[in-house]
């Protein structure tokens, strides 16, 4: 009797916990998967207007993670640690997202690698290897979307009566018959702001962005080394309004900007190879970090620090960084209220003197390794004494000096400058 008292209670906590799980599945504010959703399309599905479907880190591949379909939810699709760590592998059996159903921009996917995407149907079956946006106007940002392959137009993005934010993403290794990194067609108010669009392949043309029967902004991008077969490499567009600001648009094959005369453009405060007429525009190295490994900062010394214009600028950078920040050392060369906005994806962040352990900030912890080497006067590239700031061969005050202005700093770069 007492055996079957207690496997009737485990059998009652069972039921009580499933009903707990589809109940939360179903109604929660906050949505996890895939704690309690087992998959990404099912935490969609279970979403109401206003909830949120938290992703775990991880590699999400096959059904209900792949050609995810948000259904005209107001929702939010978040991996809050970012692509780095959440990763859609379609395994070329699809593309990642699609929307279809007239969601809005409060509509918003962020946080997700999109890769391996392959659509190689006819018309809309083959287009957005990465993303399909048709009729729909939602916000992708903090994304990477890269070597995605649609046989249509949009190797990363697809873009048809849309006026989508893409907003901090990462487009890059894609290819399509058009617009290998993103494709807009017969869409109004688009806005792509902050990302880096490089190495995307158009197999018959426009290999970086390109724009048909559109009115697009393009602010504070980096569109390079994107390679159109046959014309329009880095950005091409006919019958379209575009407007380019603070944006590096070079090495691109066969040209950068190429638009039809039916194709009012605006081009300021960018740095566009070959030249462009335009207020504030130069045609300049760019001084990249490290583009052969695609790392598009700015190295100290580049002429396209503080060349920018702070109207319409966004107040943080691809990384999250501070627009706002006038390194001492840089000439302000641009315009707006605030003259030293940079040109690119990527604010110019100087190195951090001081910052000893690597931590992205210099605090207690390096002052009390800057204090340990202080009055060290064997100083040489043999020793590699780090605290000697000044690297004159011995820490004294005025290493002491450095430190101090950098003490309190918060962001330091993680690349060399």
């Amino acid at each position: 009797m007492n055996n079957f008292l207690f496997i009737s209670a485990k059998c009652v906590i069972w039921a009580l916990t499933l009903v707990f799980t589809f109940w939360t599945c179903a109604f929660g504010t906050v949505i996890r998967v895939p704690s309690v959703c087992p998959n990404i399309q099912a935490g969609i599905d279970a979403a109401n207007n206003g909830d949120t479907v938290l992703v775990a880190d991880g590699v999400y591949a096959g059904e209900g993670n792949i050609n995810l379909d948000l259904k005209g939810k107001n929702i939010q699709v978040i991996a809050p640690n970012g692509p780095q760590f959440c990763v859609i592998d379609c395994g070329r059996k699809g593309r990642g997202f699609y929307f279809h159903n007239g969601e809005k921009e409060t509509c918003i996917i962020s946080g997700f690698k999109i890769v391996n995407g392959f659509v190689d149907g006819i018309g809309a079956e083959g287009m957005g290897g990465g993303i399909y946006c048709v009729n729909s106007s939602p916000t992708i940002k903090n994304c990477v979307i890269s070597d995605n392959v649609a046989y249509e137009p949009g190797g990363g993005i697809a873009l048809e009566n849309s006026s989508a934010i893409i907003k901090n993403c990462i487009i890059r290794n894609n290819e399509a018959h058009r617009g290998g990194g993103i494709d807009c067609y017969n869409s109004q108010g688009v806005q792509v702001i902050n990302c880096v669009v490089s190495k995307n392949t158009g197999w018959n043309i426009d290999g970086g962005i390109s724009i048909y029967n559109s009115f697009i902004n393009l602010v504070n991008c980096t569109v390079v080394f994107n390679t159109g077969n046959f014309g329009d490499g880095g950005i091409g567009g006919s019958f379209s309004t575009v407007n380019i600001k603070n944006c590096i648009v070079r090495y691109n094959t066969p040209d950068n900007l190429a638009f039809s005369p039916f194709a009012p453009v605006s081009v300021s405060y960018s740095d566009i190879q070959g030249g462009w007429l335009g207020m504030g525009n130069v045609d300049v190295n760019p001084l990249f970090v490290d583009s052969f490994n695609d790392d598009y900062h700015l190295r100290h010394g580049s002429p396209c620090v503080d060349a920018g214009t702070s109207d319409g600028a966004p107040v943080t950078d691809l990384d999250g960084n501070p627009r706002f920040d006038d390194p001492e050392t840089e000439p302000n060369t641009g315009a707006g209220d605030l003259d030293y906005i940079d040109m690119g994806a990527y604010e110019y962040i100087p190195a951090c003197h001081g910052d000893f352990n690597k931590d992205s900030d210099v605090d207690g912890t390096d002052l009390a390794s800057f204090g340990e080497k202080y009055g060290k006067y064997e100083c040489d590239s043999a020793s590699n004494c780090e605290d000697d700031l000044n690297h004159d061969g011995r820490v004294d005050e005025q290493d002491l000096e450095i430190f101090a202005k950098n003490f309190g700093r918060s962001i330091c770069p993680n690349y060399s400058n």
